[in-house]
């Protein structure tokens, strides 16, 4: 078998590494699963830094939430990476 970093041909953009910063689930397990409830609580927020030319990278941040502020939702969820 060949080495893979001589035939395997790299994407422009890679993934270098990625962390969990925070990850966070309520369950709600009293609530009656059958009540629809308000799904506009979804929040996505992004960000990232300026191109580094030394190291050819760019942070990337990704936080998503779904909150609906209501106590009989199913279930809260708090992700960020």
């Amino acid at each position: 078998m060949a080495d893979e970093k001589e035939t395997y041909k790299r994407h422009p953009i890679q993934l270098e590494f990625l962390k969990v910063v925070e990850l966070r689930i309520k369950a709600n397990l009293d609530v009656d699963q059958e009540i629809e409830t308000d799904t506009t609580g979804f929040t996505l927020k992004v960000g990232s830094s300026q191109y580094d030319e030394g190291s050819k990278t760019i942070a990337v941040k990704v936080a998503a939430s779904i909150d609906s502020g209501e106590e009989h939702a199913p279930f809260d969820l708090f992700v960020e990476l």
